[in-house]
C-alpha cells in the first residue's frame, strides 16, 4: 500500500522526533588519555554513583566505568603473584598438606620437587591445580624461578 505525500511526511517527522530525543538523552563523556582525566572521571563516577538505571547519569555512569577499567588496565596492570607461593598460601588457607596434592600433581615426588622448585608445573598439573585448589590458571602458568642447581625435568 502506498503512503500519500503526507503520510510520508508525518513519518519522518516521527522519526525526526525519536532521533532528536535520542540525541537530547545522549550525553558526552570524553575518553581518558591523561591521569588528570582520569581523576576528572573518577569524581564524576563518585558524583554520579547512585544514579537510577537507565537515566542519562545511570549511562554515563555506565560509561565511565568502562573507560576507568580500561584505563586502568593499561596504566595499572595486575601482576600475578609467584604460582609457587600461590599454592603454598592457599594450601594453608584451606588446610591442606603437601599429601593433599599428590593426585593433582601425579606422586608425591613430583608434589615435593615442583614446591622445592626444582621442577617445573606440567599444563596437567595447572589444570588439576587450578582445580583442586580455585586458582586461575592464568596465574599458574605464570613464569617463576627454579632453583637451578638442583633442577628436575619431567
Amino acid at each position: 500500500m502506498k503512503k500519500s505525500p503526507r503520510q510520508q511526511v508525518e513519518g519522518i517527522n516521527r522519526t525526526t522526533n525519536h532521533i532528536f530525543n535520542l540525541q537530547i538523552n545522549m550525553v558526552t563523556v570524553n575518553a581518558i588519555h591523561t591521569e588528570q582525566d582520569y581523576k576528572a572521571a573518577l569524581k564524576r563516577l563518585n558524583e554520579i554513583f547512585d544514579a537510577q538505571p537507565g537515566s542519562a547519569e545511570g549511562e554515563e555512569a555506565e560509561v565511565l566505568v568502562l573507560l576507568i577499567e580500561k584505563y586502568e588496565a593499561e596504566h595499572f596492570p595486575v601482576e600475578y603473584p609467584d604460582p609457587i607461593e600461590a599454592i603454598k598460601i592457599r594450601m594453608e588457607e584451606l588446610g591442606l598438606q603437601d599429601k593433599d596434592l599428590v593426585e593433582a600433581m601425579g606422586n608425591k615426588s613430583s608434589v615435593s620437587l615442583v614446591l622445592n622448585r626444582k621442577r617445573p608445573l606440567t599444563l596437567d598439573m595447572i589444570r588439576n591445580l587450578s582445580k583442586l585448589l580455585g586458582l586461575s590458571v592464568e596465574l599458574l602458568i605464570q613464569p617463576y624461578e627454579l632453583n637451578a642447581d638442583k633442577l628436575q625435568h619431567a
